[in-house]
């Protein structure tokens, strides 16, 4: 029998943990900038209120309407260095690295023996991965500043992101030590860092002392109800990411598409579709994700032909994972009784091969075995163990292969390899138990099918094998008990 519904599990726990997927949002400081030179005689209109209003903006996350001041300013100044380093950092945040870089290095070239501009060109760096020359640029900026918190902070984002975990712990608490006032984000940063070591304990508290000092931003509560998901407690992340959402937040489209995650795990399917379809307009990227979300919702709705086109489109958005909607559709097309589609579906998420490649030659081989296409079943799952030798589930349909095949003590070592694995695997005690069975073993098989059913009470074809092996033992009294129960399971 497919694992139809294993995808659900694989696939969210994938976009949770991924590499690839984009990490929970992390803000900037905002360098605090002094001023360093008298104000020149001129008789123009002021730039300072405008530049204050753009970094109040910026501090706000309201990114577009702070580039509205900040041009002012530097058209009122253009010899304003802090103009450019803070709107670098708007474009920046607006994700268009060119003319952030470009004002970021115009900051240098305006004041050279300021750390602003560093610490924006290092930030733009950092966006780039270009991790060297952004540690270089925060360097420079801590040599000229050696109390910019916004340097520490910055310089620890890129030492998170080269899973230089200790430095990066160290650099926040720089930034918090060196903070006139208590600010939120080296906390939270902090906490991401810890939850990204999977000490959870500790990163709640760094978030949560994160929101007390900053309640109003809805990337703090974002990246707790991140916390909470990776956690298990769906329900929290479901009210952390509805708050992010109600607050101002630097990825509007984010709170929705992993609290469509939150809902398709508690089941609540019809919310998670409603959320994936919002994080579709607000532009998710990747963009392919939310289509897959949603197309899974659907398909655990049984809602195969909105399940297909979710996952057809996605396919049109050089999806992350590449193979992923190759294998969801091709799941869709067998659910609806499409073999022939489904295994070309399958055979593309091969030739795609990205991270489910192991899961795709495993889909295929369960598809060829239930074809009694022996040999391709064979030789599918043989890549599949190959690719993961961890799948317990691979071990056991390939020992379901090999018994297909008269080969019963090659399929006893692999359902005995998928025990080893999974030790709750009801379904490999049972697959064993018939193999003794078919070769003259009816106590080790009595023994594996009563294990079989102590994990699986409700397994119809257990007890009738296990009735079966009692009878060839001679114990007629229990063989028709386990016989009965068998057919009243069945019914």
């Amino acid at each position: 029998m497919l694992r139809i519904w294993l995808i659900s599990f694989i696939i969210l726990l994938a976009v949770a943990c991924q590499p690839t997927q984009p990490t929970p949002p992390t803000v900037i400081i905002s360098p605090t900038i002094m001023p360093t030179r008298a104000p020149t005689a001129t008789t123009r209109p002021d730039a300072q209120p405008y530049y204050d209003e753009g970094v109040t903006l910026y501090q706000r996350n309201q990114f577009q309407a702070a580039l509205i001041p900040l041009n002012q300013a530097i058209e009122l100044r253009p010899d304003m260095a802090e103009a450019y380093s803070q709107r670098g950092l708007v474009y920046r945040k607006l994700e268009q690295l060119k003319p952030a870089l470009t004002d970021c290095e115009q900051a240098i070239h305006l004041a050279p023996d300021l750390a602003d501009g560093y610490v924006c060109r290092g930030v733009v760096y950092r966006a780039q991965d270009k991790y060297p020359a952004a540690l270089s640029d925060f360097a420079a900026a801590m040599r000229l500043e050696p109390r910019s918190a916004a340097a520490y902070n910055s310089r620890g984002l890129v030492y998170q992101n080269m899973t230089k975990y200790d430095e990066a712990v160290a650099d926040f608490t720089r930034a918090i030590q060196l903070s006139h006032a208590p600010l939120s984000w080296p906390y939270s940063n902090r906490g991401n860092v810890y939850r990204q070591q999977a000490n959870y304990r500790r990163a709640l508290v760094e978030f949560e002392e994160a929101i007390r000092l900053d309640p109003q931003d809805g990337d703090l509560y974002y990246n707790r109800g991140d916390l909470y998901y990776d956690t298990k407690d769906y329900n929290a992340a479901i009210m952390d990411f509805t708050q992010a959402m109600s607050l101002t937040n630097t990825k509007p489209s984010w709170p929705y598409y992993r609290r469509g995650l939150a809902y398709h795990r508690t089941e609540a399917y019809t919310e998670a579709i409603a959320d994936f379809s919002q994080a579709i307009q607000l532009k998710y990227q990747p963009a392919s994700r939310p289509y897959i979300g949603r197309g899974l919702a659907h398909f655990a709705l049984e809602d195969y032909v909105s399940a297909e086109q979710d996952f057809t489109q996605a396919l049109t958005m050089q999806p992350d994972p590449a193979d992923w909607p190759y294998i969801a559709r091709g799941l869709v097309r067998l659910a609806e009784g499409n073999t022939e589609t489904a295994l070309a579906d399958f055979g593309e998420a091969i030739q795609h091969g990205d991270s489910y490649l192991g899961y795709a030659y495993y889909t295929r081989g369960d598809v060829y075995l239930s074809l009694k296409q022996y040999d391709k079943a064979l030789a599918d799952l043989n890549e599949a163990i190959k690719l993961d030798p961890t799948d317990a589930a691979a071990y056991n349909r390939r020992g379901l292969v090999y018994g297909n095949m008269g080969h019963d003590h090659q399929a006893i070592v692999d359902f005995t390899a998928a025990i080893e694995r999974d030790p709750k695997m009801a379904a490999a005690y049972r697959n064993r138990g018939q193999a003794y069975q078919h070769m003259g073993g009816d106590a080790q098989a009595v023994a594996d099918f009563t294990m079989a059913l102590m994990l699986n009470p409700d397994d119809a074809a257990a007890y009738k094998h296990r009735g079966q092996a009692r009878h060839s033992l001679g114990n007629e009294s229990r063989a028709l008990k386990d016989l009965e129960q068998s057919a009243a399971l069945s019914k």
